[in-house]
């Protein structure tokens, strides 16, 4: 004890000499303080209505609170406003000049847009410094943690121990575009389908159902440009995810769509596969305000890689290998059916069944 009382000796007088150079400070700014209001209301700069409480404190209250109260004052009256900023302020990071963005922008000239070329050459420079490849995790974040994990892998266990799609329908490297399609429509009808849900009261809203049980979505493909609405343009997508509640007819439109993507057997195409389907993300943003992100892929040859692209940039996996294991080809699929809305980047305010829309409250 005796060796540490020096120590507590110094500490207590610095502790002193602190809170004594402490209140100088303080004496001196509340006697500048005092100044310059005094100065202020020498020039009219401050009313007399701003000391009415001062007044009242003078004749009601204790001294200790009419001196509190006069350094808040005089803080407050003296303090020098900061200065008003103009509108346009400098960038906090270099400015980027586009043509266009993945959202429509309002300056858009007319009829820029009106070919494929000219919009894929816009888009590309756009991305540019806005794509992020191979990000760590890809897989783990969007496929593999999610309460409906379980369901995708109930599908790739029938999907490989049944033969996959049959004999008539062998998934390989050198698929045409139409083999390709009679691929996912006989994965969908073997393996998707059985696990759509089948509401007993087709006027109910889907409220109660868990979102975690069925498969909602389904494949589609257009035979022509035309058959999409809602772009100025015409454009035909490889194939793309809409609700399965919606009917099987010829006209679609872009605000139905939930996942877009793009397949070649060509490997060297996968480049153009790439800005053709930020070309068609663009659309379903156009056509979807509400829109957070948007998941897509690309298929090409022996490789996928899988999209999300939001307002800011394109985001996604390292190519995988669908030919040596087709796991991750089954599973991303199957989830792209599953997703609820919320998952796929859809405006969760607006619920759409069976062609007619409802706001969530």
């Amino acid at each position: 004890m005796r060796e540490i009382d020096p120590l507590l000796q110094d500490l207590r007088i610095y502790v002193t000499r602190f809170l004594r150079s402490t209140e100088n400070n303080a004496v001196t700014i509340f006697s500048t303080n005092i100044l310059h209001l005094l100065t202020k209301i020498l020039n009219g700069e401050v009313s007399i209505l701003e000391f009415a409480q001062l007044i009242y404190l003078i004749n009601f209250e204790s001294d200790r609170q009419i001196w509190s109260y006069v350094i808040l004052i005089a803080d407050l009256l003296t303090q020098i406003a900061p200065p008003i900023l103009p509108d346009l302020q400098i960038p906090m990071t270099e400015e980027k000049r586009s043509t266009t963005t993945l959202l429509r922008n309002v300056a858009e000239q007319h009829g820029y847009d009106s070919t494929s070329d000219a919009l894929q050459e816009a888009l590309r420079a756009e991305l540019t410094y806005n794509t992020y490849k191979s990000v760590d995790k890809f897989w783990e974040v969007n496929f593999e943690n999610k309460s409906w994990y379980g369901l995708t892998t109930q599908i790739w266990e029938r999907y490989r121990d049944r033969g996959q799609c049959g004999n008539d329908y062998v998934f390989s490297d050198n698929m045409s575009d139409h083999a390709m399609k009679d691929w996912f429509e006989a994965f969908y009808r073997i393996y998707l389908e059985p696990y759509k849900f089948q509401p007993t009261n087709y006027s109910e809203l889907p409220t109660a159902r868990n979102p975690n049980e069925f498969v909602r979505g389904k494949f589609t493909f257009d035979s022509t440009a035309i058959q999409m609405e809602g772009s100025r343009c015409n454009r035909q997508v490889d194939v793309y995810v809409e609700h399965s509640d919606n009917p099987d007819g010829w006209g679609h439109h872009w605000r139905d769509v939930r996942v877009v993507g793009e397949f070649t057997k060509a490997a060297a195409k996968k480049g153009f596969k790439f800005h053709q389907l930020m070309l068609y993300v663009r659309e379903v943003f156009y056509a979807q305000p509400l829109r957070r992100f948007v998941h897509g892929f690309v298929l090409h040859k022996k490789h996928i890689v899988f999209w999300i692209v939001d307002r800011s940039g394109a985001y996604s996996s390292s190519e995988i290998n669908v030919i040596n294991d087709q796991e991750k080809l089954v599973r991303a699929l199957s989830a792209y059916t599953i997703m609820s809305d919320k998952e796929l980047g859809l405006g969760t305010t607006i619920c759409c069944h069976n062609r007619r829309n409802f706001v969530k409250i």
